[in-house]
């Protein structure tokens, strides 16, 4: 959780949880605090205070979005995705399966690694199954 405000790396689903839980509660006091202080009282320090909550409620915007496309990275699911949570009901229970329940993809820089000893592996299934074609001293039987 030290990378609250970044895009980068991973989040995992515990992190993913602790965070979207804590910052949807937040979000709601304090955008229901900015909401009253700014519309009940007509003193300019109440209105700042009102603004100040406003403003906390938008940071914890940007963190619950930063780690929610940490989740989908780790997911292995492009960015685009988070567009969902603008479809109602159905882009959020869609969202909290993907993010909160489903396990992680990311293999990081091993990924790579695989790739290439699984192409490795294939060419030399291909340069084995050539040379038995070609070896004159392979009878075949009819």
């Amino acid at each position: 959780m030290k990378n609250l405000l970044t895009f980068s790396q991973k989040a995992d689903r515990f992190e993913w949880w602790t965070v979207t839980l804590l910052t949807s509660l937040l979000m709601q006091i304090s955008g229901f605090l900015g909401f009253v202080i700014m519309t009940t009282s007509r003193n300019s320090l109440y209105q700042t205070g009102g603004a100040l909550l406003v403003i906390l409620a938008l940071l914890l915007l940007w963190i619950s979005i930063a780690v929610t496309f940490r989740r989908l990275r780790d997911r292995g699911r492009p960015m685009w995705s988070i567009l969902f949570y603008l479809l109602p009901m159905i882009g959020w229970i869609w969202m909290i399966i993907e993010c909160g329940f489903l396990p992680s993809t990311y293999t990081g820089p091993k990924r790579t690694l695989v790739r290439k000893t699984v192409q490795r592996e294939q060419n030399q299934q291909i340069d084995s199954a050539t040379s038995l074609s070609t070896n004159p001293n392979i009878h075949r039987h009819p």
